[in-house]
């Protein structure tokens, strides 16, 4: 599964931002990425900009179409890779606190069932929109600047953790003359990309909190984890918290992988 280095030239690249609630499995056929519906600062914004070979970006107007009152799919057509791929860099021992570590690399995001040291059940439920995609590469696209601390609920003591990703990445890739994908909310044909495109696409989901707020957002994570003991809990402490006055210093839930 480890890969030297990223590819480069994704004719699609969809981020990920804030709290995201994910399950992405390597050679899955498919992944998905919930936002929390019981948070209203949560609530995704969704961007399409389109980006010449010079590298220029131009926003899609795409009025009343990204409005997040449905769910989000991308279907990938004839491509020779197919499924759910995650980038690792090698198949050695992951260490969050070797900064030699790919900034694309995969593990740096959070698995919360490794955090917790056992299985964790989902609440489906509280997770809306949805964003389902059937083929794409998932790797970092922005790691933590600085390292976090963790500490279990009702201790004191907090213990170094590392880096993490901040931002979830998924590259598509075309290698066939008739590849192509289609984005659509619900049963909504929004936007259909083919291979013949001068143009490559960013798709942008934005779910960070733009409420100006100086706690970590962690713990959101156990309205979706169910029945996680309180002393069993988990948050982190520190840097990075997000700079910018208009953003939650947030630390991000990451995928359960």
């Amino acid at each position: 599964m480890s890969t030297p280095a990223l590819p480069l030239d994704p004719k699609i690249t969809i981020i990920f931002q804030g709290f995201v609630f994910t399950r992405i499995r390597h050679g899955a056929a498919e992944a998905t990425l919930g936002a929390l519906k019981s948070s209203q600062c949560h609530q995704p914004k969704i961007t399409i900009n389109k980006k010449a070979a010079d590298g220029a970006e131009t926003p899609l107007v795409l009025p009343n179409q990204i409005v997040p009152d449905d769910n989000f799919s991308l279907l990938v057509e004839n491509t020779t890779s197919s499924g759910i791929r995650i980038f690792q860099m090698d198949d050695e021992p992951f260490n969050r606190l070797d900064d030699e570590n790919d900034r694309n690399d995969f593990r740096w995001f959070l698995d919360l069932e490794a955090l917790q040291g056992a299985p964790v059940v989902r609440d489906e439920t509280k997770l809306f929109p949805i964003f389902t995609l059937n083929n794409g590469l998932f790797h970092t696209f922005t790691r933590s600047p600085g390292e976090v601390r963790l500490k279990r609920k009702g201790r004191e003591t907090t213990k170094r953790f590392g880096r993490f990703g901040l931002e979830v990445g998924a590259n598509i890739y075309f290698d066939q003359p008739n590849s192509r994908a289609v984005f659509k909310k619900g049963n909504q044909e929004i936007l259909t990309v083919e291979a013949a495109s001068e143009f490559t696409f960013v798709i942008n989901v934005d779910c960070n909190c733009h409420q100006n707020e100086d706690i970590s957002d962690f713990p959101l994570v156990y309205e979706v984890a169910k029945d996680v003991p309180e002393g069993e809990r988990l948050d982190f402490i520190g840097d990075p918290k997000r700079t910018g006055f208009d953003r939650n210093p947030e630390v991000f839930c990451g995928p359960v992988t």
